[in-house]
């Protein structure tokens, strides 16, 4: 038996109540998974309140990571204590289930369960969205999370959960001293322009560019070396703008 957050009638949060479920042994491409991280999206509310209607009662969730216990038979690319994770699996409010082998998803090394239970429905979202309802261009500015640091550079996301690129480490700033790799941490989020895809499509960054793209903007509005203003009072004056617009929009 396992611990498990159901709803047998549709309503709001206190529709839900703690139950005993069985938990089988899984059979021909099935694995049984205990839950180590669930994931929390919206649609839960949605499939709770009714506006989604679902068979019931049933265990809430969608998403979730944890360890194999047991593969079923033909299962071959997961094994007993292998860390994995999933979304779109009704049902994942709970300690241990049975679910399909072929949509189990193998955590890497660096990712926590917690990262992973929360990021794959996210992830995806962010991916169609930029790939498919829109495709991010060369050139274009956007807003990356470090998900690790290396010596050649930085490893990092579209947002939180979004598709993965690498920023160089020349690439990091038109500084020397900026482009030192060590000086970020994971988590931190920053502003790179999309410079080109590598093979597998996969977006590179450069915040270099950027600050030159920012800095040819700013002679075009407030003047260039030809004015006899320096690059200094130009960026000065631009900064100042910016600074007032924000005060604008507070008041």
């Amino acid at each position: 038996m396992a611990k498990a957050i159901r709803f047998h009638q549709h309503g709001g949060p206190e529709a839900l109540q703690v139950d005993d479920i069985p938990v089988a042994d899984p059979g021909p491409g099935q694995v049984r998974i205990r839950h180590t991280a669930i994931g929390v999206n919206f649609v839960d509310t949605y499939q709770r309140s009714g506006l989604y209607p679902m068979q019931l009662p049933m265990v809430a969730g969608n998403e979730a990571a944890g360890v194999v216990e047991a593969v079923g038979k033909g299962v071959k690319d997961l094994k007993a204590g292998d860390r994995v994770a999933y979304t779109g699996l009704p049902g994942s409010y709970c300690e241990a289930r049975v679910v399909p082998a072929e949509r189990m998803v193998k955590i890497p090394k660096g990712i926590s369960d917690e990262q992973a239970a929360s990021m794959m429905l996210k992830g995806m979202t962010v991916h169609y969205l930029i790939f498919s309802t829109y495709k991010v261009k060369k050139g274009e500015t956007v807003t990356v999370t470090v998900r690790a640091v290396q010596d050649a550079g930085l490893d990092v996301q579209v947002g939180d959960d979004g598709a993965v690129g690498f920023v160089k480490r020349g690439d990091l700033g038109r500084d020397r001293d900026e482009q030192r790799p060590e000086r970020f941490q994971v988590g931190q989020k920053f502003d790179a322009m999309v410079v080109g895809f590598d093979r597998s499509k996969k977006p590179n960054f450069s915040v270099k560019a950027l600050q030159v793209a920012e800095e040819k903007q700013a002679v075009a509005q407030y003047g260039s070396s030809d004015s006899g203003a320096s690059l200094g009072d130009i960026l000065g004056a631009a900064l100042k703008e910016a600074q007032a617009g924000k005060s604008t929009k507070k008041k």
